[in-house]
């Protein structure tokens, strides 16, 4: 079976207030049995006789007083137990429950807490610590906050850099193109000179041979 802290708490100053209590109360009433009948011994039977009644009902008087006393005292501590209990308990549910809230996120929860004991110390201690930890919180969401932005910059400056880059390329590309075509178009002239030239060294050559046959021929009459 399982039982709560307050259960145990209670149990334990119970016992340890009602076993001693109890205890003295029984060591009482046997000392004043036997000092009573120490008392009677040493009288004679007549006189037990006469102050045996006196002493009987005065005895059963105090026990009756003492058992009231101890039902009083009893009470008592039973009730101290239980409020001083309930006091400790409730400031321990609710240190248990500053936890939970810290644990899931809860950075802003306070305990109050105006006792000067140890709970009390405790209490202080848990709102320090927590305040020092939204403090680092906040620390770690401002850092994240600035390299992001630093992030973003060097991101802003590299996708620049590559644009610029592309647009260089793009700039140099078509300056070879352009060259490229000029060469076709100069190397397109040069082929069509070269033609020209052999066309024109065929009919050079043609005009030669033409202008040679009519001097063979005048040679061959004449001789």
């Amino acid at each position: 079976m399982k039982f709560s802290i307050f259960t145990k708490l209670f149990f334990v100053y119970t016992i340890f207030t009602l076993v001693p209590l109890i205890i003295s109360a029984g060591l009482i009433v046997i000392s004043y049995e036997k000092a009573l009948n120490g008392f009677l011994s040493e009288k004679s039977l007549s006189e037990v006789a006469t102050i045996s009644q006196e002493l009987f009902s005065t005895l059963t008087e105090l026990k009756l007083q003492l058992i009231v006393l101890v039902a009083i005292i009893a009470f008592l501590s039973v009730l101290s137990s239980f409020l001083a209990t309930r006091n400790l308990v409730t400031s321990l549910r609710t240190i248990m429950s500053g936890i939970k809230e810290v644990g899931s996120g809860n950075l802003d929860f306070k305990i109050d807490s105006n006792s000067k004991d140890e709970l009390g110390e405790s209490a202080k201690y848990f709102n320090d610590m927590t305040g020092r930890l939204k403090k680092a919180r906040l620390a770690m969401q401002e850092a994240k906050d600035t390299l992001k932005i630093k992030v973003d910059d060097k991101t802003k400056e590299l996708e620049e850099l590559v644009k610029n880059r592309d647009l260089t390329i793009k700039e140099k590309t078509r300056e070879l193109q352009d060259r490229v075509d000029e060469l076709e178009k100069v190397h397109r002239l040069s082929v069509g000179r070269e033609l020209k030239m052999a066309e024109l060294k065929k009919e050079l050559q043609l005009l030669r041979e033409k202008l040679k046959k009519p001097k063979n021929e005048s040679g061959k009459l004449s001789s």
